[in-house]
């Protein structure tokens, strides 16, 4: 039996053990228990914006169609269009094949992609050959990371540290090991991040790609073999092209969408360099502080001031750094410099002259989100540091220096602690013993003074415990526990404040539940009306916008995508189009008497489409309460009839007197062809590399 299952643990998935798989899977579990045991739901964008678009999609493909448009945001969204809504992300698709979108499954999806971080972070170390216990245990810090931890209501944030890890790994071989299998793992990689992650964290990503790649052919030219650029250069167009392939018909509905987003022609100057990481928020390298609501100046948003990568990791820098460096150790040093002066806004040049200059980079604001890539760096560079640790011994001068590195550490954080607790703020620690709420109000009540005083005693307790057991014969394995506790721990202090709210998922999700599934008919008896979310029971900023799920088209009062139509925005700004809509159904005639209403009947309805049967006495104009797209087309009879724009944003098709069929269909004719190339260039490269490895 025991053999059995050792051979079950040790069996290989990606070169990777089923045992350790399981290692991060148990410590993504037990770390985010308040979202993995479903106490605690996701919060604010989470609940507001991301859950409502991938329920749409589930929506959809639960109805057997494409999410291509979704008849009830915004009355009516080409949501395939919105580069964070997911409609391209393939498991959001695998996830709604099985079930439609509620809070507990955006849950799941969430602790996956914290998962498959750790995984790829994992396998990104192994590459360097790293001990297998130090990439277990750094994985884990990754997953536990600020970055992450502060980006539980972005779940397009904690996609992006999911894949750009994958993405650095099979980049790093296609410079090493120019195949063109290697070229495919990267392009599919990347595009997976293109199609879940955050926008700007795939440029910044793409930037740094471009940089190694000219790092590597600097390389190859100083160490005078020039025969090796043409198969790199050949493996990279290879690898460009493929991206571009796989990834077509999403870069053309993002295009297509993008001169809409309310950033989509560039931003100005002061938006590019909203919510920095400030240099008081250099602190959370060592002693994160999100435990406390508190802002004493930090001049940015609360969930861009932590980028703790754990505590060992700061302290095995300094060694990692006095050993001699290779190529790619300099290269991601000064990536990590470069990254953590762009973080700091407009503190530093970097941002505004990458602003000024670098293409792309006029489009997004918030510098602090790059802190991922200096997080990476950190955690990269300390790995080597631990591994030379473990296999140099006790008796060395990377051990003195290690030592001296700890001794700066600890005083840097009892100076930190001696500031913050005592340099003119006080504390009361009495409401922590008869606060009237519940745990997570007696958390958002501590002060920052305190949680600077608590954290940083933890920490030198951690650093205490390393120094007792240094010289121990096994320190292979106590080093690698002391990073897993302390990156769980630590994180606790972090959750309440920035990834859960304090309402349950079940009441969203039965919030979610009362409300139809499918794609009712709209009554044609029943007013388009402005969205009454304000005036329900449910808060919206708890629960969500009814209006998102309760399958009625309504006047929107809230907007939550960067991405509006201008079209709906200049009809949403309007006083006499809005009354005119408001005056009637989804689907109405004009030119006729009030009493040729009863005379237009909907036979269908359904995400990407529906039909209606008109009867009239004379010719007259049909209007449509859906946004208007060139993507829309209609027939009469099964004739094609154009579509002409009506109150400002919708849309309206003329009909002749007496009986028709009536059908209008979103059809994005470029993106099915795009769709179909994209399939083609998955396919046949996989194909050939299965047959390849098969004849071997």
């Amino acid at each position: 039996m025991n053999g059995s299952v050792n051979t079950i643990l040790n069996f290989r998935i990606s070169q990777v053990k089923i045992k350790v798989y399981l290692s991060l899977v148990i410590a993504c579990i037990v770390g985010y228990w308040p979202v993995s045991f479903n106490l605690f739901s996701l919060k604010n964008d989470a609940t507001l914006y991301f859950l409502p678009y991938r329920y749409q999609i589930s929506n959809s493909i639960q109805n057997g169609e494409f999410p291509f448009w979704s008849p009830y945001l915004y009355m009516g969204f080409p949501i395939h269009g919105d580069m964070q809504s997911g409609a391209w992300n393939p498991i959001v698709w695998v996830i709604s094949l099985f079930t439609r979108y509620n809070m507990s499954v955006l849950h799941f999806e969430s602790l996956l992609y914290i998962f498959l971080a750790g995984a790829g972070m994992y396998k990104l170390l192994g590459e360097f050959k790293i001990n297998t216990r130090i990439r277990i245990a750094i994985a884990i810090s990754y997953m536990f990371s600020g970055f992450v931890t502060d980006s539980g209501q972005f779940i397009v944030w904690l996609a992006s540290a999911t894949f750009i890890p994958f993405v650095f790994l099979y980049f790093h071989r296609l410079l090493y090991q120019p195949t063109y299998l290697n070229a495919f793992k990267t392009a599919i990689a990347l595009c997976m991040l293109l199609w879940a992650g955050y926008p700007s964290l795939m440029i910044y990503c793409c930037y740094i790609l471009l940089a190694g790649l000219c790092a590597r052919l600097y390389n190859i030219l100083t160490i005078k073999k020039k025969c090796l650029i043409r198969d790199l250069l050949s493996a990279q167009a290879a690898f460009v092209l493929l991206f571009l392939l796989i990834s077509l018909p999403a870069l053309l509905s993002y295009a297509e969408l993008l001169p809409y987003y309310s950033r989509g022609t560039g931003i100005g100057l002061s938006s590019a360099l909203m919510h920095p990481f400030s240099i008081k928020c250099a602190t959370s390298f060592l002693i994160p502080f999100n435990l406390s609501r508190d802002d004493i100046g930090f001049g940015t948003d609360p969930t861009m001031r932590n980028t703790y990568t754990g505590l060992f990791s700061i302290v095995f820098l300094i060694p990692a750094l006095s050993m001699k460096i290779d190529p790619v150790l300099k290269f991601v040093l000064a990536v990590f410099i470069i990254t953590f002066l762009f973080t700091l806004g407009d503190a530093t040049p970097i941002r505004e002259i990458s602003y000024r200059f670098v293409p792309l980079m006029n489009y997004f604001r918030h510098p602090a989100s790059m802190r991922l890539f200096s997080s990476i760096c950190i955690l990269f560079i300390a790995a080597f540091g631990m591994d030379k640790l473990l296999k140099a011994g006790t008796e060395n001068t990377g051990q003195k220096k290690l030592i001296s590195s700890l001794s700066i550490a600890a005083v840097i954080a009892g100076l930190i602690i001696f500031y913050y607790a005592y340099a003119g703020w006080s504390f009361n620690i009495k409401p922590l013993f008869n606060h009237p709420g519940g745990l997570k109000q007696l958390l958002y009540g501590i002060s920052f003074p305190f949680t600077i005083l608590l954290v940083g005693i933890i920490q030198l307790v951690f650093l205490f415990l390393f120094v007792a057991l240094r010289n121990s014969r096994k320190l292979s394995l106590y080093l690698p526990i002391l990073i897993i506790v302390n990156a769980l721990l630590i994180a606790q202090f972090s959750l309440p404040s920035t990834f859960v709210s304090a309402i349950s998922p079940k009441k969203i999700n039965q919030f979610i539940n009362q409300f139809p599934a499918g794609y009712p008919v709209p009554e044609l008896r029943s007013m388009v009306k402005e969205d009454s979310t304000q005036d329900s029971l449910y808060n919206p900023l708890a629960y969500g916008y009814e209006n998102y799920y309760n399958k009625r088209i309504e006047i929107p009062r809230s907007i939550t995508t960067p991405c509006l139509l201008t079209s709906t925005d200049s009809f949403l700004h309007s006083t006499v189009e809005k009354k005119l809509v408001s005056g009637h159904p989804v689907f109405y005639l004009s030119d006729t008497g009030r009493s040729e209403q009863s005379r237009l009947t909907v036979s269908e309805f359904h995400s990407n489409g529906f039909s209606l049967t008109t009867h009239t006495d004379k010719r007259s104009r049909l209007h449509v309460s859906q946004n208007y797209s060139r993507y829309w087309k209609a027939t009469i009879d099964d004739l094609h009839v154009p579509i002409a724009l009506s109150n400002i944003s919708f849309m309206s098709i003329s009909v002749p007197e007496g009986m028709h069929k009536v059908h209008f269909i979103y059809a994005p004719g470029n993106i099915y062809i795009a769709m179909i190339v994209s399939l083609l260039a998955l396919i046949l490269p996989l194909g050939y590399f299965l047959l390849i490895k098969l004849k071997k």
